[in-house]
């Protein structure tokens, strides 16, 4: 009866991995066809209204590299979730589509990247919000938990979090080097290939030893990983300075995201 028992039980377990596998590949299918359509769509109006308001490069970015942050927007908008947070009313169209414009600008040049697999949803608050920092207190041997004012945050649990309020301020090309949007996005995109990681490193001993660094945000001295997220924001907010500043870095990432900001940039 036992063995009867295992068997038939090993026979509805097969049944229902063959049930899970067939409903995986349904939902898998019906996606790749969603994101058909949405590549196949004309990209609204109504979008391209508010990337021309709100993103002043969208005009002047190549008619190739245009197309690719339209299909990028599209399969982001259409994959993302957007949460209201902190008493915002909501996360209205032009909102995501702002967010969503300057987040895909770092996959614009490159054919067929993946659209942010990490992130899954887009935390929205109406001005800077608390978030929690925890810290190892070497000489009391204690871990420290306190909170920190904060405009963005990325979570490797696949989230971003960001403060409306600095996401207006959020236009590329400004020439101030701060973008909250490309920043927090940026820390859910690896960079590897070529001699980026080595340019990279050399990049962020040098920040921490020079005082008078004017172009790469001093913020990145923390740690690598926000070297890497200031240097993202300077080669697309103020590419010409970074060019001329830090030739060997602006060149690594230009080979990186197949992209030169440096040539949309008004004179």
């Amino acid at each position: 009866m036992m063995g009867a028992l295992a068997w038939g039980g090993g026979i509805f377990l097969a049944a229902a991995g063959a049930w899970l596998g067939w409903r995986w590949g349904q939902r898998n299918r019906r996606r790749k066809r969603a994101r058909a359509r949405f590549h196949a769509a004309a990209f609204p109006r109504a979008w391209a209204a508010v990337l021309r308001r709100r993103m002043p490069v969208y005009p002047r970015l190549p008619e190739e590299i245009r197309q690719r942050l339209e299909a990028q927007v599209k399969v982001f908008l259409a994959e993302k979730t957007f949460t209201a947070c902190g008493g915002l009313p909501k996360v209205d169209d032009a909102m995501a589509v702002t967010i969503a414009g300057h987040a895909c600008l770092l996959l614009a040049g490159r054919e067929g990247a993946d659209c942010f697999p990490t992130v899954q949803s887009v935390l929205v608050y109406p001005g800077v919000f608390s978030s929690e920092m925890r810290t190892y207190d070497h000489t009391i041997g204690w871990e420290v938990v306190g909170t920190v004012a904060r405009e963005g945050e990325a979570s490797p649990a696949g989230s971003v979090v960001l403060a409306w309020c600095a996401v207006l301020q959020t236009n590329a090309l400004a020439g101030n080097g701060h973008n909250v949007v490309l920043h927090e996005f940026a820390h859910h995109v690896r960079p590897g290939g070529g001699n980026l990681p080595a340019v990279l490193a050399e990049g962020l001993r040098a920040l921490r030893t020079n005082e008078n660094e004017a172009v790469i945000d001093r913020y990145g001295a923390q740690n690598a990983e926000e070297f890497w997220a200031v240097s993202v924001e300077a080669f697309f907010e103020m590419p010409r300075r970074l060019r001329e500043a830090h030739p060997e870095l602006y060149r690594a990432l230009e080979e990186f995201f197949a992209l030169d900001p440096a040539a949309w940039e008004r004179v």
